[in-house]
Order: structure tokens, then sequence, then C-alpha cells
């Protein structure tokens, strides 16, 4: 009977190459790029109470963002995080019972900090009103 050794070949002969390979690889980092982090927009809707909130919606290039329904309280708020780039559209649509303003507001963080931007509607009087806020989270 032939007794054999078992002796594995690495990579046709490049083991002794492996080592200092994976040394290197591992003190340059972990070789898996990370995504950014998302960022944050906080929209807020504030309306006087002749102003009845019929619902909010936000849509943007990447999708995935829903609508916000009633019954929304004065100073609505919400933040929604989203990855560096996107543009974030705030629609508002709102039935007047009699004269009123809402102010939509954003806030975010943009590429020289904190970025505010605001649309004031105003109704006259009775009938339909409607809100319309982008901002651009950027980096």
């Amino acid at each position: 009977m032939r007794t054999s050794s078992c002796r594995p070949r690495l990579l046709g002969g490049l083991g002794p190459l492996l080592v200092p390979l994976v040394a290197v690889m591992t003190a340059c980092g972990d070789g898996v790029p990370s995504a950014p982090a998302p960022d944050v927009v906080l929209y807020r809707l504030d309306a006087e109470s002749t102003l009845v909130v019929d619902s909010i919606r936000f849509r943007s290039p990447f999708g995935g963002l829903d609508a916000a329904t009633p019954p929304l309280q004065p100073g609505w708020t919400i933040a929604i995080q989203r990855p560096p780039g996107d543009t974030i559209e705030a629609f508002a649509w709102m039935t007047a019972t009699g004269p009123g303003t809402a102010v939509l507001r954003a806030t975010w963080d943009g590429r020289h900090g904190i970025a505010t931007d605001s649309v004031q509607v105003v109704a006259a009087g009775p009938g339909p009103l409607a809100a319309h806020l982008a901002a651009q989270v950027a980096r």
C-alpha cells in the first residue's frame, strides 16, 4: 500500500505570498465602502384654525415616500431620512373655511450647515388651498 503525503497547494504555489497580501489588505481598511449616512429633512406645517389640512404628500426622485393624512394638529412635524443628493418635495392640500394663513417649513443639513426654507399660503376666504416646498439634501 502506498502512503501519500497530502500537502495542499495554495493558489498554485502562491501560499507564501498570501500572508503579506492579507496583512496589507487589513492595514489599508476593510475594503468595503460604506454608504453615506442618510440626512434628515424636517417638515413643519403651521396653519390657522380656519384651514383644515386634507393631506400632505412627499415625493422624491429616489421614491419611497408616503402621504400623511389627517388629523394633523397645528405645528405638525415629520422627520424624513433621505440619502445625500435627494430632493424631497412636500405638497400640502387644505380647505379654508374662512380667511387664514398656513406656513410649510423645511429644515435640513445643507452644504454650508443647517438650511431652512418656507412657503406661506394665504386664503382670502373659503375654498381649496395648496402649498408646495422642495428641499435638496446636499453634501
